[in-house]
């Protein structure tokens, strides 16, 4: 059983054998924890990969941020795209990310994710020093199940042409390599 939402459900079991004995329990379910930065993503999942490979330090992020990359993830295998890569999202129990500086990543919802390649690889790529590997199509779908997700602060890439179509992608010095996501 998986709790999908906020709310409450009555879980009934009965007998087979003919007694007519059962029992009921309630559940609740709370909303999605945003602010205990202790969830570890796994390594590897449905639809994405961690970089670098095997390194769990900076794989930290709250309830509902892993939730939300886990969800993006299953999208993504749905499309048949391969993989996508995702790094740094913070230290257990909040903190920076090892080469980052200043604080974006302190508090478990901000995420570095690599754009989409043409062979789903999930790899490094930097669009400015081999654009014939980069999926603008597939960054631009990743970009929409991002949004979907809501409650974007913004997104940091400097592909001009997705700059102008989504109000919350930025342009940021050193971001021609990965999209940093920041939730709220």
């Amino acid at each position: 059983m998986r709790g999908v939402k906020a709310g409450t459900a009555t879980i009934t079991a009965t007998a087979r054998d003919g007694s007519g004995k059962s029992a009921s329990v309630q559940v609740r379910v709370g909303p999605l924890d945003n602010t205990i930065v202790n969830v570890l993503l796994p390594l590897t999942g449905t639809g994405y990969k961690s970089y670098p490979p095997g390194l769990t330090t900076y794989k930290y992020g709250t309830q509902r941020t892993i939730h939300i990359l886990q969800d993006i993830g299953r999208q993504w295998d749905a499309k048949g795209w391969g993989l996508i890569g995702i790094g740094c999202i913070s230290a257990n129990g909040g903190g920076c990310c090892g080469e980052h500086g200043g604080n974006s990543h302190d508090y478990g919802k901000s995420i570095d994710i690599r754009p989409a390649r043409t062979d789903g690889t999930g790899d490094a790529l930097n669009i400015s020093l081999n654009p014939s590997a980069y999926s603008r199509e597939r960054t631009r779908e990743l970009i929409k199940m991002i949004l979907a997700a809501g409650d974007v602060r913004h997104i940091l890439f400097n592909d001009p042409v997705l700059i102008s179509e989504f109000d919350k992608v930025r342009y940021w010095e050193n971001h021609d390599d990965h999209l940093h996501v920041s939730f709220n």
